[in-house]
């Protein structure tokens, strides 16, 4: 079970929005298999942190470049996190 549910709005391109109640206060390491751009749409207080970098605080307007294959976590704050998700 994830901690989010997607709406597909195209092939490459994704709502995707995060509940904190389903997050783990440990949240999980990660790897995407392709490069990803997103964009944050709500955010209170949740954070990404990158392997081997202190986490940075997410805001409405963000915009992020993940790289594939780099490791990754979101932490969870408060309220949903919605975000755009393009696969590139």
């Amino acid at each position: 079970m994830h901690p989010y549910d997607d709406s597909q709005l195209t092939a490459s391109i994704r709502i995707r929005v995060f509940d904190p109640n389903k997050m783990s206060e440990e949240s999980t390491w990660h790897r995407d298999a392709q490069d990803r751009t997103v964009v944050i749409l709500e955010s209170a207080g949740w954070r990404i942190q990158h392997e081997d970098e202190m986490p940075i605080t997410l805001r409405p307007g963000d915009v992020l470049q993940i790289e594939s294959y780099t490791w990754h976590r979101i932490l969870p704050g408060t309220g949903n996190l919605v975000a755009v998700i393009k696969e590139i």
